[in-house]
């Protein structure tokens, strides 16, 4: 093998290369689709993709940064707009407007990242989230109050939750896309726990926020903060709150130097620059001087240079059939195709040939159509149902008002500023934060059993619900309280060793590419229609005309009983709705055969079961 000369440059790179060029290693095949699926080999030989987590993490974290961050300065909002005393309407369209943001964005950029492409999609949206931050940590009344603060408020709440929620099926999307087969449940969950360590930090920061100020807000009562008292609260939510935009900021560097997709430019362009880009996460780490050259067949070594490096000339002209691209003999013309083609296509996924008539629709609510249940609609129905059932228990826990942490912890409510600004933050740490840090780490751990994870998961909350629901009704007040906190705290374990992580990340494995950005935001928008809709149950809905936050209710504990339900529920739609993205021997299959659909994952399946017997 012919050694290549190694550049200074290249003996010293202070940073690593993201990926290797290896344009030449498949110019001995004619085929597209033979070139392509040894890209897909390719990228299945390699490791853990800790870059490509990084990268789509780092966005994860600063989202669930922005979302908890906001729910910790509401009660600072309430004293320095509200005077301490924030109607509950107003603190539930606060809350609701940033998850209706959510849910717009993640349809929203679903429905573009498989248009337009991961990558165009992936760093316009943090850009957008930054823009938003920064403004929401700058608004104001005005000079004589000429503003409307609520608006201002509501205003930016939606549009920085309308990039937040573009981050679930883009992030999900590309992850998927890049990771080796063996090693694509772990990555994906990586990835979502940048959810529980940016709730966490959210209230570490508020901590720390909270000591620096705490001479200025020390003494003074929620309804007569004023003069250095109000100084100090509007400097502190404006800091916890603008704090987000550093990570969002380092997140967008990191967007910008991730190549597209793979899997995208191949299977939706049908562009040979996929086979490029697949090889992203190869190599990267190693030294170059112990890297051994590519031969190109005749005997001479290939050198190693990055993409950027490549100076493609004008080439002569190809017969029909055989342009060039980047050098590379190809017979295939990369494009998009038009939205009527792409919806007709979805449409085709879902429902297959099956025409869709206004006697069939009447068939179907007959229950006599006998071709109901052919396509791959139950697939993405079984997903965005469970995700609808487990949003409308995970959101109905974590609703972090003021007044039911206080319930929670069964004590009395305070009125020194400094007191209910750090209470606050320290209590959802203990009794929400370390359990979904903890659980998360686990399903990591676990992610190989994901499917059984989400049914178990689901099947483990429901009895924590019910237990949870009798503690709350029987020891509420009692001394032996402290049992409910525990119970509270393994709930968010157990969310997260199961179905809250694990929707994530099966929703984007079981779609094909050209659909699956699509399909995982609407399963996660229906999520988060779950948690609006558990928001308004929480602020609306009375037993004996009392709601969650009056004294001495137990309302809490009934709601919970009843939540257990909807996870017995969701327990069931996972075992008969939802795909499971391994095999029968608990290998995980290709993204290529997942995305064949319903009907070729159920044939594979009984082979399966034939081989085994």
């Amino acid at each position: 093998m012919a050694s290549t000369v190694v550049s200074p440059q290249q003996q010293r790179r202070w940073f690593p290369r993201q990926w290797r060029d290896r344009v030449q290693l498949y110019d001995h095949l004619q085929d597209f689709d033979q070139q392509k699926q040894e890209a897909y080999d390719e990228m299945d030989k390699e490791g853990f993709g800790y870059w490509t987590v990084l990268t789509a993490g780092a966005g994860f974290f600063t989202g669930a940064y922005d979302v908890y961050a906001v729910n910790t300065v509401v009660p600072l909002l309430s004293i320095v707009y509200w005077n301490g005393k924030m109607p509950p309407k107003i603190q539930l369209t606060i809350s609701m407007a940033t998850l209706i943001g959510i849910l717009f964005g993640q349809v929203a950029f679903g429905i573009m990242g498989d248009r337009y492409g991961r990558k165009k999609m992936f760093y316009r949206l943090l850009a957008g989230l930054i823009i938003g931050t920064i403004i929401f940590a700058l608004i104001s009344r005005g000079a004589q109050h000429s503003l409307n603060i609520l608006s201002l408020i509501i205003f930016w709440r939606i549009w920085t939750g309308f990039f937040l929620g573009g981050d679930y099926p883009l992030s999900a999307a590309i992850t998927a896309e890049f990771s080796p087969k063996k090693h694509r449940g772990r990555m994906l969950a990586a990835v979502f726990y940048g959810q529980p360590l940016g709730q966490i930090t959210a209230c570490i920061v508020s901590l720390s926020s909270t000591a620096a100020l705490r001479n200025g807000i020390t003494g003074a009562s929620q309804k007569n903060c004023t003069g250095e008292c109000l100084h100090s609260a509007d400097v502190l939510w404006r800091w916890i709150v603008g704090f987000g935009a550093v990570p969002a900021g380092f997140a967008l560097l990191l967007r910008f130097y991730i190549p597209e997709s793979p899997r995208w430019l191949l299977e939706v362009e049908r562009n040979p620059m996929g086979i490029d880009a697949a090889a992203y996460g190869a190599d990267k780490w190693k030294d170059p001087l112990l890297e051994d050259d590519v031969e190109d067949g005749t005997g001479h070594g290939i050198t190693d240079t990055p993409l950027q490096d490549f100076h493609f000339q004008e080439q002569p002209e190809q017969p029909e059939g055989h342009q060039l691209t980047n050098g590379r003999r190809s017979q295939v013309q990369p494009g998009l195709e038009s939205w009527r083609d792409f919806w007709k296509g979805f449409r085709l996924y879902l429902f297959k040939d099956e025409p869709w008539t206004w006697n069939r629709l009447c068939l179907c609510l007959q229950f006599r159509d006998k071709h109901f249940f052919d396509g791959s609609w139950t697939d993405l129905a079984g997903l965005a149902l469970s995700w609808w059932l487990l949003d409308f228990g995970f959101y109905f826990l974590i609703v972090n008002s003021f007044k039911l942490m206080t319930k929670i912890w069964a004590a009395d409510d305070p009125d020194d500023v400094y007191i209910v600004i750090f209470q606050y933050g320290w209590r959802i740490i203990a009794s929400t934060s370390l359990g979904a840090v903890v659980g998360g780490a686990i399903f990591i751990a676990m992610a190989r059993n994901r499917w059984k994870l989400q049914l178990y998961g689901f099947l483990v909350l429901f009895v924590l619900f019910v237990v949870a629901g009798i503690v709350f009704i029987k020891l509420f007040g009692g001394r032996y309280f402290a049992i409910f906190i525990a119970l509270y705290c393994l709930c968010h374990l157990a969310f997260n060793v199961g179905p809250n992580t694990s929707t994530f990340v099966i929703a984007a494995e079981v779609f094909p590419t050209k659909y699956r950005a699509t399909c995982h935001g609407i399963s996660a928008a229906a999520g988060k229609f779950g948690s609006v809709l558990t928001q308004i149950l929480l602020s609306e809905a009375k037993i004996n005309g009392r709601g969650v936050n009056d004294s001495q209710s137990h309302w809490l504990g009934w709601a919970l009983i009843i939540q257990a339900f909807m996870m017995l529920l969701g327990a069931i739609v996972t075992l008969w709705c939802v795909p499971n993205p391994c095999g029968i021997d608990g290998k995980p299959r290709s993204l290529e055969d997942l995305g064949k659909g319903k009907e070729a994952r159920q044939k594979m399946e009984r082979e399966e079961r034939l081989r085994m017997r």
